[in-house]
């Protein structure tokens, strides 16, 4: 932009001045995200950092926190809307997840089993997983693994059962039963 500025009277000079206004650089957000250990813990954490724009900046999550950043949360999808000083804003939607496959979770939250299709290895939790067995079936009966839970995070080692449906059923002291399919893909 140019900017001319006369006198009325003729007895002052002229100036004329070149005026560039410039744009903020462009208002961008990353994450740093860190799933939570395992579907019964909130100890998930999105680390938000912002670039460009004119600070200061506000946030608005989903989980209606004004904070820049996330901590002690559970897998989900989770929103954000950043907006500078000059009200420009961004909207991102980052995911937390605790495994690559489907979370079984039986009797209201009483046991979880994942992942599920598994590879390898199959997680079993609990808030209370003492006393409580847990096998592993053919889809015509034959037990091909029993282990005794006795903490609230057991791990298994399935990598020698070939891929296939398989029935899990966990059994505690209270005589509770809870049963399901089981997809192994290790071969």
């Amino acid at each position: 932009y140019y900017l001319q500025i006369t006198d009325q009277s003729a007895t002052c000079a002229t100036s004329i001045d070149t005026i560039v206004i410039a744009n903020p650089p462009l208002l961008t957000t990353s994450y740093i995200v860190t799933n939570p250990s395992s579907a019964l813990v909130n100890d998930g954490e999105i680390d938000c950092t912002v670039s460009g724009g004119v600070a200061p900046y506000t946030y608005y999550w989903s989980t209606t926190d004004t904070t820049e950043d996330l901590s002690s949360i559970n897998s989900g999808t989770y929103t954000v809307t950043v907006t500078d000083a000059n009200g420009c804003s961004v909207n991102e939607t980052i995911v937390l997840d605790i495994s690559t496959g489907i979370v079984s979770v039986l009797n209201n939250g009483a046991f979880v089993i994942y992942p599920n299709p598994a590879k390898n290895w199959v997680t079993v939790e609990s808030k209370n997983l003492n006393n409580s067995i847990f096998t592993i079936t053919t889809i015509n009966g034959q037990l091909l693994m029993l282990e005794k839970l006795s903490s609230t995070k057991s791990t298994f080692n399935i990598s020698s059962l070939s891929s296939g449906i398989y029935f899990y059923e966990i059994s505690n002291e209270n005589e509770s039963t809870f049963k399901g399919k089981l997809i192994i893909v290790n071969k």
